[in-house]
C-alpha cells in the first residue's frame, strides 16, 4: 500500500461515519488491514462507529489483535472461498500450517465479530439502471 494510505483514507472514513453510509474495504494482507484499523480507530474517537454497517473482504492473513479491534469497532469480516481455488498458492507463500487456520472465521466469531460469506465479484449478477439481471 502507497505511503500515504492513511492520509487518503481518513477523509472518506470521516464522510461515510458522518453520513452513517455503510462501507467495506477488500484487504487480505494483515498489514493492510493495521493500517486501515489505525485510521478506522482515530476516527472513531470523534465520530463513534456504534451500530454503522462496515466491514473487510478477504482477511486472510489477520492476526488475532486485529480480530479484536475489529470486534472493539463493530465491525465485520466477509471471508471468500478463495482457498477452496487458491489454497495451494497460499501454501506456497505462507505454509501448510497457515492455511490450516485461513481464513480464522472461528476465532472471529468467538470475538464476536460479524462474518459473513461474500462471493466473489465476478460471480454477483450484474445490474444497470433500469436492466435486468445480466449474469
Amino acid at each position: 500500500m502507497a505511503p500515504s494510505m492513511e492520509a487518503d483514507l481518513e477523509p472518506v472514513i470521516r464522510l461515510l461515519a458522518e453520513k452513517r453510509w455503510p462501507w467495506r474495504l477488500h484487504a487480505t494482507y494483515d498489514q493492510t488491514i493495521t493500517r486501515a484499523l489505525d485510521v478506522y480507530e482515530k476516527v472513531a474517537k470523534d465520530i463513534p462507529f456504534n451500530g454503522l454497517n462496515w466491514f473487510f473482504d478477504h482477511a486472510e492473513t489477520i492476526s488475532d489483535r486485529n480480530i479484536d479491534r475489529i470486534a472493539a469497532l463493530g465491525g465485520g469480516i466477509a471471508v471468500q472461498h478463495r482457498m477452496a481455488y487458491q489454497g495451494e498458492y497460499f501454501v506456497e507463500r505462507y505454509g501448510a500450517r497457515a492455511a490450516e487456520a485461513t481464513p480464522p472465521v472461528k476465532k472471529m466469531l468467538e470475538r464476536g465479530v460479524k462474518v459473513a460469506p461474500a462471493p466473489t465479484p465476478h460471480a454477483w449478477p450484474r445490474t444497470t439502471r433500469g436492466s435486468r439481471c445480466t449474469g
